[in-house]
């Protein structure tokens, strides 16, 4: 058998993977950081169901975080396989000693530059988070304007009110209403909700009516709603 064209035997090589998975993970965080500079504000973002690609903006978000963390455990990686060669950089071959070098005062001057002008908006960087800014307004001209918490409570309040008047004053607006359905109206998690109810002597789950704590516990609807939106009340039947 002839030895010479055999095929080399291939080496795994951690340097070469490491760099690779960090380049990737930088370009998936251009990406990502790109598309949420242009991306609309939250609530337009929420209100119209904005996406791109498929992604909204939560997910564009989630994307970029975690492959920054992911870029960062890899930067510590890569700096430790690499760490003979980068203080190769900083050795003074002929004299055999470290010394400061003017690459690395200026790549820290830098570094220190963008970080202080980004955070005081100074020219260019404060530019480019103007026009950032105004990239994301032109999102909101074309939008459905989102209803906010004043105006959802007033709508519930106003049918609460219609019904009680339609039903001759019963008051069993609210306790038709369950307590994962009033916690999803306040926008209070359920299992904080819950806990407010346990507090004050309540004891429910999710799918326990308005009604039926309010008979149990002597407190009137509405203030059995005040409680699981954290609006404490001691207002009872």
């Amino acid at each position: 058998m002839n030895k010479t064209n055999a095929r080399p035997r291939h080496t795994w090589k951690w340097r070469s993977l490491v760099s690779f998975s960090l380049l990737f993970a930088s370009l998936a965080m251009l990406v990502s950081g790109i598309v949420l500079f242009i991306a609309p504000i939250g609530r337009i973002a929420h209100s119209a169901d904005w996406r791109l690609l498929g992604l909204d903006k939560g997910q564009w978000e989630a994307v970029h975080t975690i492959f920054g963390y992911v870029g960062a455990i890899l930067g510590l990686v890569h700096l430790t396989l690499n760490w003979k060669p980068l203080l190769g950089y900083l050795r003074d071959r002929t004299r055999r000693v470290y010394r400061l070098r003017a690459e690395l005062a200026v790549a820290l001057l830098l570094t220190i530059a963008v970080g202080v002008g980004s955070a005081l908006s100074l020219p260019p960087f404060g530019t480019v988070m103007d026009w950032g800014e105004s990239l994301k307004n032109t999102w909101e001209s074309g939008a459905v304007a989102p209803v906010t918490y004043e105006e959802e409570t007033a709508s519930t309040q106003e049918a609460v009110s219609e019904e009680e008047h339609d039903e001759g004053g019963s008051g069993t607006g609210w306790g038709r209403f369950t307590v994962a359905e009033i916690c999803e109206r306040e926008g209070v998690p359920v299992a904080d909700g819950l806990t407010r109810l346990a507090e004050h002597g309540i004891a429910a789950d999710s799918s326990s009516r308005i009604r039926t704590l309010a008979d149990s516990s002597g407190y009137a609807p509405s203030a059995v709603v005040d409680i699981i939106a954290g609006r404490e009340s001691t207002a009872h039947d």
